[in-house]
């Protein structure tokens, strides 16, 4: 019989491979000593700010294959994928992919906020959101790809990565343990484990909530996020909800939490990014 698979989940790592690899390699030792094989869960935000986002991709597709790693979306990965859908829509079709469900096109953008089509052009607010996502680290996941954050012509995405962008979901869960990049509501984990699509504002604060539940997201299993940096990771006074991002790509640490035995593993970040 072989050795139980455990959850590590892995805070926010925004493009800093280094730490993310080293962190693993803790997290394999301590779990060599206790006698189970890690199951690396990365929460969403893999890509933006930090120097290496394409190798951190390369990094999670070869374990999603080993069946080492699972990958959820966050925020970033919706910027990442905003502005290939509105920018170079022609590299999602190469990739024979469409755009997933959790990702606000701008026809859906105008249908919920119809005032926007008043203020602004379409094409004004596909350049508005390939500013706003470069601004926020996208330039650095442009540069690592070889790519010209100010010439969308020069934007060379591996089919392999922007497949694996489309098919990220927002939740995973096990017998012990949810995880979202955000923090989720009780409605939200409900539906989610009902498998019934989801609403925007459920996806929307999947992806961007930092509002603390008032009660379990999931009376049964420890709900884990990451999304707001934070000095330390954070319980809840119920232990019900854990949040992990500790900043590794603004100086802080990259952080694994383990929801079964209820150990926190971390690593310093060398890298500390500014907008």
């Amino acid at each position: 019989m072989g050795r139980e698979r455990v959850a590590w989940v892995i805070g926010d790592v925004h493009g800093c491979l280094l730490e993310l690899r080293a962190l693993e390699d803790m997290i394999r030792q301590r779990a060599d000593r206790e006698g189970h094989t890690p199951l690396f869960v990365l929460l969403g935000d893999l890509v933006d700010r930090g120097p290496a986002s394409k190798q951190v991709i390369d990094h999670a597709i070869e374990g999603g294959e080993a069946g080492t790693h699972v990958s959820l979306a966050g925020n970033h990965e919706e910027f990442f994928l905003r502005a290939l859908n509105n920018i170079r829509p022609d590299l999602l079709k190469a990739a024979d992919c469409k755009a997933p469900y959790w990702l606000e096109t701008l026809p859906a953008m105008f249908v919920r906020q119809p005032r926007l089509a008043s203020l602004a052009k379409a094409s004004d607010w596909a350049v508005f959101h390939r500013l706003f996502w470069v601004t926020q680290g996208g330039a650095e996941t442009l540069h690592s790809y070889g790519c010209d954050p100010s010439k969308p012509k020069s934007w060379d995405i591996p089919i392999e990565h922007i497949r694996f962008l489309c098919e990220m979901p927002l939740v995973w869960r096990d017998k012990v343990t949810v995880v979202t990049h955000a923090l989720a509501t009780n409605e939200d984990i409900r539906a989610a484990h009902a498998n019934v699509p989801l609403t925007r504002p459920q996806i929307m604060r999947l992806l961007w909530s930092r509002s603390v539940p008032s009660s379990p997201p999931d009376p049964k299993r420890i709900h884990v996020s990451g999304h707001t940096p934070l000095q330390r990771v954070r319980r809840s006074h119920d232990g019900k909800v854990v949040r992990v991002d500790t900043g590794a790509c603004m100086g802080g640490r990259l952080t694994g939490y383990c929801p079964k035995f209820d150990l926190t593993l971390s690593v310093p970040s060398s890298f500390n990014w500014r907008p």
